[in-house]
């Protein structure tokens, strides 16, 4: 767990540096939606079953010294972290609904 931890991490000052040299500013705007979108990176990769593979993946792509490999896979990695998002969101409004009906049910049916 701490060496996944630590992948984590190095990932998150990897993004951090390449966003912060992207935008070239110091605007605290910018800084704070860098590190928004590191945390949210973070937090979808938690949500992956294959985070493990997926922080390798990085590690690799990263030493590559091929960027637009970096970028490209930073991008579908965001896209199926959206994805992820879009399906737990879509599943907890679904969970909401069934257990009002329920309820619903229980009080119509007493």
């Amino acid at each position: 767990m701490a060496k996944e931890t630590k992948k984590r991490q190095l990932i998150q000052q990897r993004l951090i540096s390449a966003k912060y040299e992207d935008n070239l500013t110091d605007d605290e705007h910018v800084t704070n939606s860098v590190e928004e979108y590191v945390r949210s990176l973070d937090a979808g990769l938690r949500a992956l079953s294959c985070q493990e593979e997926v922080c390798e993946l990085y590690q690799n792509l990263h030493g590559s010294n091929k960027p637009e490999l970096v970028a490209q896979f930073e991008n579908i990695l965001l896209n199926v972290i959206n994805d992820v998002r879009k399906c737990q969101m879509e599943n907890e409004r679904l969970e909401k609904t069934y257990r009002r009906e329920k309820e619903e049910h229980v009080t119509n049916s007493v």
